[in-house]
């Protein structure tokens, strides 16, 4: 092994870890300027739409539901409040009311 050699070979890999080193800078870099433009896409998205009620109630449901809804939530890859909230708003809102009931009125009320 010659002496020079080996501190070229050195400087080299010098170079190629700092060059590494400033593209790991600038990889993360353009990363956190996803994350933020992503953001502000999702940001204008909401602007557009209604804002949601949230804690509208306590839903009290079976152990089972919740299972349901976290099997669903897992294959789906959607967290389970978001997906719960979607079924439950398609739910109620495909809901058609029930026919009225004749009541029957007393004689007094005449």
């Amino acid at each position: 092994g010659q002496p020079g050699a080996i501190d070229q070979a050195t400087a080299a890999m010098r170079v190629r870890l700092s060059r590494l080193n400033r593209l790991d800078c600038h990889l993360s870099l353009l990363g956190t300027r996803i994350q933020r433009l992503a953001h502000r896409h999702k940001e204008d998205g909401m602007k557009d739409k209604a804002p949601a009620a949230k804690q509208l109630y306590r839903l009290s449901v079976e152990p089972r539901v919740v299972e349901q809804l976290a099997k669903l939530a897992a294959r789906l890859g959607e967290p389970r409040s978001r997906l719960a909230t979607r079924l439950f708003t398609e739910a109620v809102l495909a809901a058609k009311p029930a026919a009225p009931r004749n009541m029957k009125r007393s004689p007094s009320r005449s």
